[in-house]
Order: C-alpha cells, then structure tokens, then sequence
C-alpha cells in the first residue's frame, strides 16, 4: 500500500493552487470591468452637450458694444456713445433643438475698445433705434475728441486697463420662451460679465435664430456702471455726464461648423 497521507497532501496543495488561481482569475476579470466602465464613462458625452454645434464667428455680422446715455442739465451738449470691442475671443456652442443649452464665452482686451466709430455708428444705429435704445443718431465726434474720451475711458478713474486688462462675459443660464418679457425676444439670458475685475451677473433678453446653417444670436439689456463700482463720466460740476445705466447689446452670428452639419441623405 503507498503513503495515503502524502497523496492526501498532494491533492490539498492542488486544491488550494486551484483557488488562488480561481481567485487571480476573478480579480482580473473585476479590474477589466472597473477599465471598461471608466472608458464608457469617459467618452460618453456629458448631459446637455449632446447636440450642441460649434458656431463659426462672422466678425462682420457681430458685435459687442457698450451704448452710453447722456445726462445732466448740459445733456444737449454731450454725446451719446458707442463703445465696441475689438480683437475678441468668443466660443458659441448651440443645439437648435435646446437652445436653452447655449454654451458662450467671451473675453476682449479692454484697452482695444474702439469709441464712435463712424462706420460701426453706421451699421448698428439702426438696429439699436428699432430696439428703442436710442431715439437719436449717434452724433459725429471728431477725431481728436474721440481721443480724449478714449483716454478718459481707459484711465484709473474709468477701467483702469494697465490693472484690469480683460473684459469677459458668458451665459450661465437661458430660460425658456416667453420668459423675457420683451416682445421678440423669447429668452431670458443670465449673463455673467467682468469688468475691472469684478463679476456681475445681469438678465438680458435674447434670441436665437436659425436660417440653414446661419445661426444667430442677439441680446440687450442694461445694467450700471455703479454695478461693477465705477463712476460714471462726469465734467462741468456734472453737468454733463454719463448717465449710471447704460446698455449692453450683443450679437454673434456664423455659421455651424462643417463637422457639425447633418451629413446630406445617401442616394440610392
């Protein structure tokens, strides 16, 4: 007869060998899941975005501008203004179908401000009477006056540019149709806008249209200089002044980028 207790001990060690093997197996095979699940979740588009189109900006067709409004008892004497930006960086993401999930992001450097302008009076003085934001013609500045309202515009006492370079903006929010209460313009639009350093945020109506693959978007409303802790402009014992509020009109147009545009149907 062999050794029964060391054939016994061999088919234990065979056993336990087996169950560490067993147990490496599963452990792998849950390590594989856990990377799977991560990839999945890694790739798989985040909530909202799905559907959202980068927009291509058409600089000619958009603006962002500043309208300024006379005030004191000389008013007949000042100008209402026009400031715009220049050399901007701006990110437009839309989803027709959700509008209410438009991703915007805005930044321009504050010392490229350009003040009446001639030509930029020209193109947007329609549009902003129509949207009774001014009930008369930017009046024409000369040249060296533009200089000195630029100047003063730029100063430590105005935006202070040497210390606060950067004017930003972007929505954090869009409410759905009918919430603006202006008529023609369905959206409610929470933007967030830093000037001088400081952040506000301000409700402005808005609207988005679509014409193919022309995408649109407009907005106005009005907030204050006193909301980002400036002072308006003043002289003459403010006699002439700036009035505190002021209005912000926005528009961005382009087209949806190519990656974005439906694939045209496969002919049979």
């Amino acid at each position: 007869m062999g050794d029964t207790s060391k054939g016994s001990a061999i088919s234990t060690v065979r056993r336990v060998d087996m169950g560490r093997a067993q147990d490496r197996k599963k452990t792998a095979v849950g390590r594989a899941l856990v990377i799977a699940v991560f990839l999945w979740v890694s790739v798989w588009p985040a909530a909202g975005a799905e559907g959202a189109s980068s927009v291509e900006i058409d600089r000619e067709a958009s603006v962002f501008a500043v309208v300024t409004h006379k005030a004191g008892l000389a008013a007949r004497l000042a100008h209402n203004h026009l400031v715009i930006a220049s050399d901007y960086e701006v990110t437009l993401d839309f989803d027709p179908e959700k509008p209410e999930a438009t991703s915007f992001r805005f930044e321009a450097p504050a010392a490229k401000l350009k003040v009446d302008d001639p030509a930029a009076q020209k193109r947007w003085y329609p549009r902003i009477a129509e949207l009774g934001i001014l009930s008369e013609p930017f009046g024409e500045v000369p040249e060296g006056d533009r200089k000195k309202i630029y100047d003063s515009m730029v100063s430590k006492k105005q935006l202070n540019v040497q210390s606060h370079p950067t004017i930003r903006a972007e929505i954090v929010g869009v409410s759905g149709a009918g919430d603006s209460g202006t008529e023609g313009f369905p959206f409610s639009v929470r933007l967030r806008i830093e000037i001088v350093g400081k952040s506000v945020e301000k409700t402005v109506a808005g609207r988005f249209e679509r014409d193919g693959n022309r995408i649109r978007f407009e907005a106005f409303g009005e907030p204050a200089f006193t909301d980002f802790e400036i002072k308006p402009y003043s002289a003459m014992l403010g006699a002439v002044k700036n009035d505190d509020p002021f209005h912000l009109y926005v528009v961005f147009e382009g087209r949806l980028s190519p990656s974005s545009e439906p694939e045209p149907a496969q002919q049979p």
